[in-house]
Protein backbone atom coordinates (compact mmCIF):
# COMPACT_ATOMS: atom_id res chain seq x y z
CA UNK A 1 0.00 0.00 0.00
CA UNK A 2 1.55 3.73 -0.96
CA UNK A 3 2.28 5.72 2.07
CA UNK A 4 2.35 9.99 2.49
CA UNK A 5 4.75 11.10 5.53
CA UNK A 6 4.45 14.79 4.18
CA UNK A 7 7.53 14.88 2.04
CA UNK A 8 7.22 13.05 -0.94
CA UNK A 9 4.42 14.26 -4.04
CA UNK A 10 1.42 13.81 -2.70
CA UNK A 11 -0.64 13.46 -6.15
CA UNK A 12 2.01 10.39 -6.78
CA UNK A 13 0.38 9.28 -3.41
CA UNK A 14 -2.93 9.99 -4.31
CA UNK A 15 -2.49 8.41 -7.74
CA UNK A 16 -1.43 5.14 -6.45
CA UNK A 17 -3.59 5.06 -3.80
CA UNK A 18 -6.38 5.32 -5.79
CA UNK A 19 -5.36 2.21 -7.77
CA UNK A 20 -4.61 -0.28 -5.26
CA UNK A 21 -7.25 0.83 -2.73
CA UNK A 22 -10.90 0.14 -3.41
CA UNK A 23 -12.98 2.82 -3.22
CA UNK A 24 -14.99 2.15 -0.61
CA UNK A 25 -11.98 1.37 1.48
CA UNK A 26 -10.18 4.41 0.97
CA UNK A 27 -11.08 6.24 4.03
CA UNK A 28 -10.71 3.63 6.37
CA UNK A 29 -7.15 2.76 5.02
CA UNK A 30 -5.70 6.00 5.30
CA UNK A 31 -5.83 5.28 9.11
CA UNK A 32 -2.72 3.25 7.80
CA UNK A 33 -0.99 4.71 4.53
CA UNK A 34 -0.83 8.30 6.24
CA UNK A 35 2.30 8.70 8.51
CA UNK A 36 4.01 11.87 9.88
CA UNK A 37 2.02 15.36 9.40
CA UNK A 38 -0.36 13.97 6.93
CA UNK A 39 -1.26 11.37 9.83
CA UNK A 40 -2.21 14.36 12.14
CA UNK A 41 -3.85 16.13 10.19
CA UNK A 42 -6.31 13.34 8.82
CA UNK A 43 -7.13 12.35 12.61
CA UNK A 44 -7.85 15.88 13.53
CA UNK A 45 -10.13 15.94 9.87
CA UNK A 46 -11.62 12.81 9.01
CA UNK A 47 -15.00 13.17 10.18
CA UNK A 48 -15.59 16.66 8.33
CA UNK A 49 -14.64 15.14 5.08
CA UNK A 50 -17.64 14.23 2.95
CA UNK A 51 -16.12 12.59 -0.03
CA UNK A 52 -13.26 11.22 -1.90
CA UNK A 53 -13.08 14.98 -4.39
CA UNK A 54 -12.74 16.61 -1.02
CA UNK A 55 -10.55 14.75 0.33
CA UNK A 56 -7.80 14.74 -2.31
CA UNK A 57 -8.51 18.76 -2.89
CA UNK A 58 -7.27 19.41 0.66
CA UNK A 59 -4.42 16.95 0.50
CA UNK A 60 -3.68 19.02 -2.48
CA UNK A 61 -3.57 22.30 -0.40
CA UNK A 62 -2.15 20.61 2.80
CA UNK A 63 0.49 18.85 1.00
CA UNK A 64 0.81 20.00 -2.23
CA UNK A 65 3.82 21.16 -4.00
CA UNK A 66 5.25 24.17 -2.44
CA UNK A 67 4.52 22.12 1.23
CA UNK A 68 6.80 19.29 -0.27
CA UNK A 69 9.64 21.27 -1.67
CA UNK A 70 9.70 23.57 1.63
CA UNK A 71 9.75 20.11 3.66
CA UNK A 72 12.69 18.76 1.35
CA UNK A 73 14.42 22.06 1.29
CA UNK A 74 14.30 21.74 5.68
CA UNK A 75 14.90 18.31 5.99
CA UNK A 76 18.22 18.18 3.47
CA UNK A 77 16.54 16.52 0.68
CA UNK A 78 17.65 18.86 -2.41
CA UNK A 79 20.79 20.01 -0.61
CA UNK A 80 23.16 20.43 -3.47
CA UNK A 81 26.55 19.48 -1.69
Amino acid sequence: MPYNDGIGDVSVFLDSFERDVLEEQRFQALDIALRSMPACWWSTHKYNIGDWREYRQLMRHMFGYENTRLAKKYNGKDDPR
